[in-house]
């Protein structure tokens, strides 16, 4: 614990090494670590992880740590500062109170977070958010039917490196995760995947919070070619398309007859559908696991021996 918490102080050592040495404290639940967690929060590299670790610990300075940063932070890390806010009941109440003082912006809330800031705080919630979109029914059956399926003595008992192999064939396309795979969709590295929930919605029901960014467009061109994907790029002459069959497919401005923006998400509904049992546990496995910790800690443990 000793060598790990010096690691965690150690801004010259490797950053995948103090990544690792920190969520290895924080598998311990070990509170020491939380002395060394607001300096973190100052540090670019290590924020992501300062951040999502006030979830895994409870610090009654906590939202008042994050919140004071908030406004200087880029939207992926005011993001991961929403998601960690609402795993509490007091953190969520701190959140409600910077939105009624308009430092979060509602707009900011993603739809899936508002639901668990409903169930913790009630109407509460919903007079400053807005109605909350409710999940199809049919969504909300199928994610039902997979958290039975996903219990934690089930997980526990799952292969991750199958799992990777999973969303390699399956997600990497379009997904980076730990630096390698398509750009077509978000960046998954910093988001909520320790959350079930959170995973089974955006798998099971991708169209139910699409940021603007990654919305649907579908081009057709002069010559009756229709293209489907995000816009990476767009200037006077030209627009740069991210597809999952092309990493970027370049319009002349003079060649797009016609552009639909789709509230669809470009991820395909039904994946888990037609996987095998074991395939969608191995891959919820993987994707609630750190890889970086997986495959540093080792090398971490071999140089205290």
């Amino acid at each position: 614990i000793k060598f790990m918490l010096a690691t965690v102080r150690d801004s010259k050592a490797e950053v995948q090494e103090r990544r690792s040495a920190l969520k290895a404290l924080l598998l311990q639940q070990n509170r020491q670590v939380l002395g060394e967690l607001e300096s973190l929060l100052d540090e670019p590299a290590m924020r992501l992880d300062a951040i999502r670790a006030y979830g895994v610990l409870q610090q009654d300075q906590a939202p008042r740590l994050l919140l004071e940063r908030y406004p200087e932070w880029a939207p992926t890390e005011q993001r991961a500062v929403i998601e960690t806010l609402a795993t509490r009941k007091d953190y969520a109440q701190a959140l409600l109170a910077a939105m009624e003082d308009k430092l979060v912006i509602t707009e900011d809330v993603p739809a899936y977070v508002a639901r668990s800031l409903e169930g913790l705080l009630g109407d509460s919630f919903t007079k400053v958010y807005g109605e909350v979109r409710k999940v199809a029914q049919d969504k909300t059956e199928l994610i039902a039917r997979y958290r039975k399926l996903l219990t934690p003595a089930v997980l526990a008992r799952a292969d991750p490196a199958h799992g990777r192999a999973v969303f390699e064939k399956t997600c990497a396309a379009c997904h980076i995760l730990y630096e390698s795979g398509g750009k077509v969709g978000p960046n998954i590295t910093g988001s909520n995947r320790a959350n079930l929930d959170y995973i089974l919605l955006n798998l099971l029901d991708p169209s139910y919070d699409v940021p603007e960014s990654y919305r649907m467009v579908v081009i057709t061109t002069v010559n009756g070619r229709i293209l489907s994907g995000v816009i990476a790029e767009e200037d006077k002459q030209r627009l740069i398309l991210k597809t999952a069959e092309q990493p970027t497919v370049v319009i002349a401005q003079q060649d797009i007859d016609l552009r639909k923006v789709s509230p669809l998400s470009l991820m395909p509904e039904g994946q888990l559908l037609k996987m095998k049992k074991k395939d969608v546990i191995d891959l919820i496995k993987y994707l609630q696991t750190d890889d970086i910790f997986l495959f540093h800690f080792q090398e971490l443990s071999l140089r205290q021996d």
